[in-house]
């Protein structure tokens, strides 16, 4: 498990985004069946012993992102991003960050910047061109 900080450390009153976890599983399908195949990419070939050029998923899910399904207790509920292992070693680092910013941000817009003014007030900015003013800091 690698858990993915926050962008800065400075108080800020933009909500930061909750830690981000990222799970990765090497499970491949065996002659019984693929017990994952509903829910997670493809099984991986592997080796004899058991190794495979890539993983099988990497599931990226928050803080909060349950465990447990009635389809299989190892499925995660609402997981942010699911990849597979190929596509998560190729992917990026700009494009998976994005990724999981939007899928943490759902229909809310992007804020690209904020600007705290000598008075104490502080705008945020959003990617559409708006902006919002919130309460001045105090002294």
């Amino acid at each position: 498990m690698i858990a993915i900080p926050p962008a800065s450390g400075l108080k800020s009153p933009v909500k930061e985004f909750r830690p981000t976890l990222v799970r990765r599983g090497s499970v491949s399908a065996t002659k019984i069946g693929d017990a994952y195949a509903e829910f997670l990419p493809p099984a991986v070939l592997t080796d004899k012993d058991g190794e495979a050029e890539y993983l099988r998923a990497v599931v990226i899910i928050s803080e909060e992102t349950t465990k447990g399904t009635r389809r299989s207790g190892q499925e995660y509920v609402n997981p942010l991003l699911t990849l597979s292992g190929r596509e998560y070693a190729n992917v990026p680092f700009r494009d998976l960050h994005d990724r999981i910013c939007d899928a943490l941000r759902g229909n809310r817009r992007a804020v690209t910047m904020e600007t705290f003014g000598a008075d104490g007030e502080i705008k945020i900015y959003f990617e559409d061109g708006t902006f919002r003013p919130v309460n001045r800091i105090k002294s």
